[in-house]
């Protein structure tokens, strides 16, 4: 994400307020291009195509899409931190003519191993018309694979075409859904915004390939570095599962809805997460724009002195100003995001009003606030460790946070619908305190780290 990052920060850097505005929105796109193209384009087609659908099924189609980013992210998760690592290897070698292959891959893997899962789900599982049942299988298979070529975007340097390929796909979603749904109702909307989803996942495509221009073909060496990175598989399943465990859960709550169809839903809950989870899209962009760019600065400069045989006390004051770096982001972020964070909480009666929202997610909504910001903290530090390989420490953070997550959602289940959301937020803050535990421990032995335990001639 960094590499990406020095280029939008040259754009800010321009004369003029033009550059810095394109600069922040590019970031935030690149960091949460598949969250803000489901938002806007979910919004647009619930306003547009309300007239040619009833209750239910309007119900139905909101239903759907959460199932399908739930269960996807956490399926693709399997893979995604391994195909992170292949990514960051190969940039790292200078050799990248396996990248695209590496794609089709696991866009193929998912497809052979995902596409019987969802088939049964929809059509057997759930009471669903064929029609729209085929079309949620579809969905769920092109928001798989969006989740799994996002991952390569921030490797992209045209960031004007990554937004464009976004831009695209909710204009042409919206168009077809409207189009569609007037004759079709459900089964036209879903499959008006899956024509918006392909295109999306077309152009996404287009651009990776046209970034690595190589021959494709099947690349199995995927399947090596799943078996090398076991821990990476088990980590990026923990991570999504900690995210997806509480709604999971609340889904079955004493005041969740059984539809006709067979779905499940909290609407008091899902919607107040929702709505919370939002108020992170401004953070990741500006995490990928500024904290994680300026660390990354540090981290070559630490890691090119070691090669260079620098000697200890220069070894020490990099490790001291890489330190440093990671204090003046996290102060940043909690300036920047725990202000916004504030304001909304403070706000929230006033802002679900003028929304429509119904004052009984009130609580959710506001404990969700609270738990998205020191969610945003711990992924923040996870990522941190990242760049050291402290892979254990990264499984044990989200660990922790999966159980959790599940333990005190359940704990809150069981008393007032006024605490639902205080599960997520305190298993947060948990987590938070974990992590930055671990952080502060493995910034502090960087060196020994450096020359002993991620040194593979000692390991040999």
């Amino acid at each position: 994400m960094a590499g990406i990052g020095f280029v939008l920060r040259k754009m800010s850097q321009q004369d003029n307020l033009s550059g810095w505005i394109r600069a922040h929105i590019n970031s935030v796109i690149l960091a949460t291009g598949p969250w803000i193209f489901t938002i806007l384009a979910f919004w647009f087609i619930r306003v547009t195509v309300a007239p040619f659908m009833d209750s239910e099924e309007s119900v139905d189609f909101m239903t759907i899409i959460i199932y399908n980013f739930s269960f996807s992210s956490i399926f693709c998760g399997l893979i995604n931190l391994v195909a992170t690592r292949y990514i960051a290897d190969c940039i790292y070698r200078k050799d990248t003519s396996s990248i695209p292959s590496m794609m089709i891959t696991i866009v193929l893997l998912t497809l052979l191993t995902q596409t019987p899962l969802a088939i049964w789900f929809y059509f057997k599982v759930l009471n669903l018309g064929k029609y729209v049942a085929l079309f949620a299988v579809m969905n769920y298979l092109i928001v798989s694979m969006i989740w799994l070529t996002s991952i390569f975007l921030t490797t992209i340097k045209n960031y004007n075409a990554v937004t464009f390929a976004f831009g695209s796909g909710l204009i042409l979603g919206t168009g077809a859904a409207y189009g569609l749904g007037c004759f079709y109702a459900l089964s036209g909307v879903m499959g008006g915004f899956n024509i918006g989803l392909g295109c999306c996942l077309a152009l996404l495509m287009a651009c990776i390939l046209s970034e690595y221009p190589y021959p494709l073909k099947l690349s199995w060496s995927i399947i090596l570095y799943m078996k090398r990175y076991w821990i990476l598989i088990l980590s990026g399943f923990a991570y999504n599962m900690a995210l997806w465990i509480d709604k999971l859960i609340m889904w079955f709550a004493p005041d969740s809805s059984l539809l006709e169809s067979g779905i499940r839903v909290n609407f008091n809950y899902d919607s107040a997460m929702f709505m919370a989870y939002l108020s992170i899209i401004p953070a990741l962009g500006v995490f990928m724009f500024s904290l994680e760019t300026n660390f990354h600065e540090k981290w070559i400069t630490f890691y090119n002195d070691i090669n260079n045989k620098a000697n200890f006390a220069q070894i020490k004051q990099n490790q001291i100003d890489l330190i440093d770096s990671v204090k003046r982001g996290i102060n940043s972020f909690v300036a920047f995001q725990g202000f916004f964070t504030l304001i909304l909480i403070l706000t929230a009666p006033e802002l679900l009003h003028l929304i429509g929202v119904s004052m009984l997610r009130l609580g959710a909504f506001r404990f969700g606030l609270a738990g998205v910001f020191f969610h945003m903290l711990v992924l923040f530090l996870t990522i941190i460790l990242s760049y050291f390989d402290c892979k254990r420490s990264i499984l044990l953070i989200q660990t922790t946070f999966f159980v959790f997550n599940g333990v005190l959602t359940y704990l809150a289940m069981q008393t007032d619908f006024v605490y639902y959301g205080i599960g997520y937020m305190i298993a947060a803050m948990i987590t938070f305190a974990v992590a930055a535990v671990i952080t502060i421990r493995e910034l502090k032995l960087l060196p020994y780290h450096s020359f002993v335990t991620n040194n593979e001639s000692v390991d040999q």
